[in-house]
């Protein structure tokens, strides 16, 4: 009887940082000069905060691997973002809006990502082969709309992304990415064989952070 009561004591707690108001007026639109911290989403007098280091969501892999060189942020919508990662089993809308009370409450979100197979032959495709954050994108879709989001990418194989070849940081700029879907299609090889699962040119509007002498 104890056990399952401190059970469903842990379920309530809600493991996201939770701003005042005061402390979320004073937080900036997302830009390149934020990305790695807490910043704001808005849409007219909505807004989502992101909170890359204590949003609710926000795992080792975003925080470690920004600070190691080893994640970089690009500009997406929901939409996109859901399109790339693999389709869940079940319906999120119960997650989603869930979320969306949160939000209200200035409750903060993690950051997405994608992981890529960054480390490929220039004629083979990029792919997604995990990501975090589907109930997160359905819950700024239903609150601001499609709008354009932060979406980290990390590396599959764990190098620093200067040396990830300037061939796939083309592909990653042009869009050109498949699906996590793409697993099932392992024997399609490149862009020229595999144009019916490419996400699509301009998918991937911006590359905020990449600089192949740093990091």
């Amino acid at each position: 009887m104890r056990f399952k009561q401190f059970i469903s004591e842990e379920e309530r707690k809600i493991y996201g940082k939770k701003y005042t108001p005061e402390e979320a007026e004073k937080l900036p639109a997302f830009s390149k000069a934020v990305d790695e911290g807490a910043y704001k989403i808005s849409k007219g007098d909505k807004y989502v905060i992101i909170d890359v280091q204590d949003g609710m969501g926000a795992v080792p892999d975003t925080k470690e691997n920004i600070s190691r060189g080893m994640a970089l942020t690009v500009i997406m919508t929901p939409s996109t973002f859901l399109s790339l990662a693999l389709d869940d089993e079940g319906s999120q809308e119960k997650t989603a809006d869930w979320m969306i009370e949160r939000i209200k409450e200035n409750y903060s979100l993690g950051s997405l990502f994608l992981r890529l197979n960054l480390e490929v032959d220039k004629e083979d495709a990029l792919y997604v082969t995990t990501h975090e954050g589907r109930g997160r994108a359905k819950a700024i879709r239903k609150y601001l709309g499609d709008v354009d989001i932060p979406v980290q990418i990390l590396n599959n194989t764990g190098i620093k992304l200067k040396n990830v070849s300037q061939e796939n940081m083309q592909k990653i700029e042009d869009g050109f990415i498949l699906p996590e879907e793409w697993a099932k299609f392992k024997g399609l090889k490149g862009d020229k064989n595999a144009k019916m699962f490419v996400i699509g040119k301009h998918s991937i509007k911006d590359i905020i952070k990449w600089n192949s002498n740093n990091s």
